[in-house]
């Protein structure tokens, strides 16, 4: 009876053990979308067709391939791959069609859209909520005829739907500005905005305080007040998005990296049109500056783009009335001229990006002990303090080789460009001596890169000027020695 149960309990130890084993730790969403491409494909895309308003404007397709990601999701987390896979490539194969649809909608229903846009502006969807949505379930309702190829049909309702959200637009106008921002607020805190967007929600609160204390000491300070609780609304209603977004982000299990990258990528999106590339090497303040620079640059064009096509549509303008039978070939010119000039810009705005980045890589050659690097337009001044001579001697060492490699690596970048190498001293001795000396130094430093580096003599330019150009004072060691340098001025002649 003893060995029975001693063979029992070993049976269920070892069940528990190998139990034990077989279980492994529970995946999260994002490991999920990680490990199968399909299943990861089928959430982006998704979030892409949502964000066009399938919800609402494909209700039934949308439904049917979140209910295939929702169901591979299910399969991904039991261990069921292949399963999982089959649902996300069923969801794949129907997002077309949702794609499709949602299109027609929009085509269809544009001046409903446009009205319902505007009733969300107005506050409708949180001072008559109820309504809103049981409007927005009859949108759901007429969009999913299109679906059923009950087009006509769909037509046939579609007044009644622009009347209704442009009805329920300017009853949310009429409400109260302060209740508006009342219920923006008690709608924000339904949705947890003041745990998830705790400084926004704060924010709202404040200003919408303000509001009342301005109305409670005077009712006419109307449009005073009314600043407050319009701004109110908006921060009510950007700590609901911020809440979404940090759900979303919770959802996905994003970790602190993740929300960066996601954060590159939408900055990446914002800059793609400009086709410039950006990068993410840089500090933050950097990039945003980059992006900053680079849309007042594409505004400043297009302003000049229209100066020059109104300008240009005035004279045509003229020019019809006057020779109407030079129309065709007045025309032809004058586009050919803004052509010209797009193109000019785009060439400028090349050639300033060209030279920005050889400037960045000659700075980068040498170090702060070596040479200090400027740009002077299109032209790069090399102030190389690095260069050891012997006292009163002009000869070359073979110390100074590195350096005078980095400075014909700089020119290399400026093929066309001409050098001006001159000579500096510090102000100690002789002027004259030092003035001789300086233009010694500065032309064998010239030899150097003609007979080694096969830089054209015609191309080089040599100058002494002793000490009449200092770069620090002459009262400090520190000076004296930045003083005694060789310059190089690359002179770039590259035209557009």
């Amino acid at each position: 009876m003893n060995l029975f149960r001693a063979i029992q309990y070993m049976g269920i130890t070892g069940l528990i053990f190998v139990s034990a084993c077989a279980t492994s730790p529970q995946q999260s969403r994002q490991d999920i979308l990680n490990q199968n491409t399909s299943l990861a494909k089928l959430d982006t895309q998704l979030a892409s067709t949502r964000k066009l308003g399938a919800e609402i404007l494909a209700p039934g397709g949308y439904k049917q391939v979140n209910d295939h990601l929702k169901k591979a999701i299910e399969e991904a987390h039991d261990g069921n791959n292949q399963d999982a896979t089959n649902y996300a490539n069923m969801g794949l194969k129907a997002l077309p069609a949702v794609n499709k649809n949602t299109a027609a909608s929009q085509d269809l229903f544009v001046d409903v859209l446009a009205n319902r846009h505007n009733a969300i502006k107005a506050g409708a969807a949180e001072l008559f909520a109820d309504e809103f949505n049981s409007l927005d379930r009859k949108l759901r309702d007429t969009a999913s005829l299109i679906e059923k190829n009950k087009l006509e049909k769909a037509k046939k309702l579609r007044p009644e739907l622009i009347t209704e959200y442009s009805q329920l637009e300017l009853k949310s106008i009429k409400k109260d500005a302060v209740q508006a921002a009342k219920a923006a607020i008690a709608s924000a805190r339904e949705k947890q905005a003041d745990d998830y967007a705790e400084k926004t929600f704060k924010l709202a609160e404040e200003e919408l305080t303000l509001a009342l204390s301005i109305l409670q000491a005077d009712r006419n300070q109307y449009e005073k007040a009314n600043a407050h609780t319009t701004r109110a609304l908006e921060l009510a209603r950007q700590s609901v998005q911020i809440t979404e977004l940090v759900k979303d982000f919770d959802r996905r299990d994003y970790s602190e990296e993740d929300k960066i990258l996601w954060y590159q990528k939408q900055l990446s999106a914002i800059h793609a049109p400009l086709k410039s590339k950006l990068t993410f090497d840089k500090e933050n303040r950097i990039i945003v500056q980059t992006i900053a620079n680079d849309i007042s640059t594409l505004v400043q064009s297009e302003a000049d783009l229209r100066a020059d096509l109104y300008d240009t549509e005035s004279k045509v303008e003229n020019l019809i009335s006057a020779k109407n039978s030079e129309l065709g070939a007045l025309k032809t010119k004058y586009e050919k001229e803004i052509t010209e000039q797009s193109d000019l810009r785009e060439a400028m705005v090349k050639l300033e990006r060209e030279t920005s980045e050889r400037f960045e890589y000659v700075q980068s050659l040498f170090t702060e002990d070596e040479a200090e690097v400027y740009r002077k337009r299109q032209n790069i001044l090399v102030l190389a303090h690095g260069f050891y001579f012997e006292p009163g001697k002009s000869e070359i060492k073979s110390v100074n080789f590195g350096l005078l490699n980095k400075i014909e690596q700089a020119h290399s970048k400026f093929p066309d460009s001409k050098l001006i190498i001159s000579g500096h001293t510090d102000a100690t001795g002789n002027a004259k001596r030092n003035k001789s000396l300086s233009e010694k130094r500065a032309l064998n430093v010239a030899k150097f890169l003609q007979e080694t580096k096969g830089i054209n003599p015609e191309k080089i330019t040599v100058k002494g000027y002793g000490a009449e150009r200092p770069v620090a004072t002459n009262s400090t060691k520190e000076g004296r020695s930045r003083n005694r340098r060789i310059e190089v001025l690359i002179e770039n002649t590259a035209t557009i």
